[in-house]
């Protein structure tokens, strides 16, 4: 339903109401534990998940996703167009897709899984001010994203633009590791 000349901004937009959730995440949950005890936090985030549900169930009707009749152009063209899973899954670009958001998910997930606990070993920092430096984290990248999403619009070399944006990230995030960068 996007028009492709605006499809990098839907995506950046789409990406970053994303990480706003995530957002909310580091200095609400070691806030809400400290106070009411981590069930209560825990219970507190399923409940969000579930009013989430409900709001999304009662727009149901505006993601109606059912496609319109194709036009002559569209049979047998692509990937689409072939027939079973195996065929579309061992296609190079879905693999490189996989693989892509398989190392972007994995590095990702370690910095959120694993990088406030390793402040909070590793340097001495609070756990609050961990989930601080987390919430930067979320921050940067909920920014980041609807901007890249600009220039993804505007610049044909896609690679080009998010290896660089990659090479970036990696730099801060190595930098702050070893030093260069303070995270507090």
């Amino acid at each position: 339903r996007i028009e492709p000349s605006r499809l990098g901004r839907a995506f950046g937009v789409h990406l970053s109401a994303a990480y706003a959730g995530w957002l909310v995440v580091p200095p609400v949950m070691p806030r809400l534990a400290a106070l009411w005890g981590w069930p209560v936090a825990v219970g507190a985030a399923g409940l969000a998940g579930l009013a989430f549900v409900a709001l999304a169930l009662s727009f149901r009707g505006a993601l109606d996703e059912r496609p319109s009749a194709p036009g002559p152009a569209a049979a047998g063209a692509g990937p689409s167009a072939r027939s079973g899973l195996i065929a579309v899954a061992t296609d190079p670009p879905v693999i490189m897709f996989f693989l892509f958001y398989l190392f972007v998910a994995t590095a990702t997930t370690g910095i959120t899984s694993f990088g406030v606990v390793a402040l909070v070993d590793l340097y001495g920092v609070s756990l609050v001010s961990a989930g601080d430096v987390l919430t930067g984290f979320f921050v940067a990248g909920m920014v980041g994203v609807p901007f890249g999403g600009v220039l993804a619009d505007r610049f044909t070399r896609h690679e080009l633009m998010t290896a660089l944006a990659f090479a970036a990230s990696g730099l801060c995030v190595a930098g702050s590791g070893f030093g260069f960068i303070p995270v507090v």
